[in-house]
């Protein structure tokens, strides 16, 4: 496959698994709120997905890595996903929306390790940029967000439903038809190499550190719709506040290489704990809707910034071979583990102390992330290079 055909793919795979991304999970929890299951509850659930999201994630990337079967586990991931939304779109008692949203959560775990790692190897030959590719995952969530928004007003949270499935079908069929072969490995070799990146010191650190941020980034995600929600948004605004925070991420993704280049990976990461905290302690002072909706506009350019820095400060100290694992280590840190902290604390805080209790303790964790990474960082690199 010539690389522009590679770019192409990687492309549209991006803006349809974010379209299937947008269209469900900012409207998930409303859903279930709708059902009756309360912040406490919801805070439980999503906590509890975590671990089996994690356990999908390594397993299956891990697997992916070992043996070379990518596209297989990537369709298979896609295909099982679809099929557990559509159970979960039916089920009402709370003990299944237990089972079947865990189950979603595991079958499709694999999906964005594999489809990041198909981007840095496609971005790496063909002289393009991963920032560029991610991008139009941030367009077709924008797009997703907007639309699905719009008919769940309308007509019902049924839709959020509809979307993932539709959305994630395409995305499946781009998946298959496109190429994604890549060389075996086996284990002892994998083994060897997997130690060393578990034993590089600046990356534990950075891990560490992006613990912290990962858990205002779950307080976010689980959590925002319903203070949006309780400060008198509709539905439509709720989806156009996510969309505006996509939108917001397009310029940091499109001028990625010339950022990374001036500020070096762990200076981007930097900048989004500093801005991240920032915007949660201003948006615990907010009350008005629009007011809420122009403070997503700087959620934007700091996930941008998180997003570029972390995947790639993760390649830069990974062996080309264990993009697929090491990305998912990321993931997990950034976006699963530390989601058990930030959903239980968001839950148990939002149910006590409402959204503006909830997001000046999001600000003060991301800032104690980037005091994490400054101070221990430095005292890694000067103990032994980074290892």
């Amino acid at each position: 496959m010539r690389p522009l055909g590679d770019r192409a793919h990687v492309s549209v795979v991006y803006l349809f698994y974010y379209m299937a991304l947008g269209a469900f999970l900012p409207f998930i929890n409303l859903h279930y709120r709708r059902l009756g299951v309360s912040e406490l509850e919801i805070g439980f659930l999503s906590a509890l997905l975590v671990p089996v999201s994690a356990i999908g994630s390594l397993l299956w990337s891990g697997i992916a890595d070992a043996l070379g079967r990518h596209r297989l586990i990537l369709v298979s991931s896609m295909a099982l996903s679809i099929g557990a939304v559509f159970v979960l779109s039916h089920v009402r008692d709370f003990p299944l929306i237990v089972l079947w949203a865990a189950l979603q959560a595991f079958v499709s775990s694999p999906i964005g390790p594999l489809v990041d790692s198909a981007a840095v190897r496609v971005a790496g030959r063909s002289g393009s940029s991963f920032g560029v590719f991610r991008m139009w995952g941030t367009i077709g969530w924008a797009i997703a967000t907007l639309v699905v928004g719009t008919l769940v007003e309308q007509f019902s949270l049924g839709w959020a439903f509809y979307g993932y499935m539709a959305f994630m079908g395409l995305t499946l069929v781009v998946a298959w038809v496109g190429e994604a072969a890549r060389p075996q490995r086996r284990g002892a070799e994998f083994s060897k190499e997997m130690r060393a990146v578990l034993h590089h010191r600046s990356f534990l650190v950075f891990l560490g550190s992006v613990f912290f941020l990962g858990m205002t980034l779950g307080g976010e995600s689980n959590f925002l719709s319903l203070f949006l929600d309780s400060i008198g948004s509709s539905e439509t605004m709720i989806g156009l506040a996510w969309t505006v925070g996509a939108l917001s991420e397009i310029p940091v993704l499109w001028w990625a290489d010339r950022l990374t280049k001036r500020w070096g990976s762990q200076g981007l990461v930097k900048f989004a704990f500093l801005t991240f905290g920032v915007r949660w302690i201003l948006l615990s002072f907010v009350s008005n809707p629009g007011w809420a909706l122009s403070l997503q506009a700087l959620r934007g350019v700091s996930f941008g910034a998180f997003l570029v820095g972390g995947v790639g400060y993760t390649v830069e100290v990974t062996p080309a071979g264990l993009a697929t694992v090491a990305l998912a280590i990321f993931n997990l840190t950034a976006f699963t583990v530390s989601s058990i902290a930030g959903s239980l604390l968001g839950g148990y805080v939002f149910e006590r102390f409402g959204g503006a209790g909830l997001f000046r303790v999001l600000g003060i964790a991301a800032w104690i992330g980037l005091l994490t990474l400054v101070v221990l960082g430095e005292r890694a690199r000067s103990c032994g290079h980074g290892r």
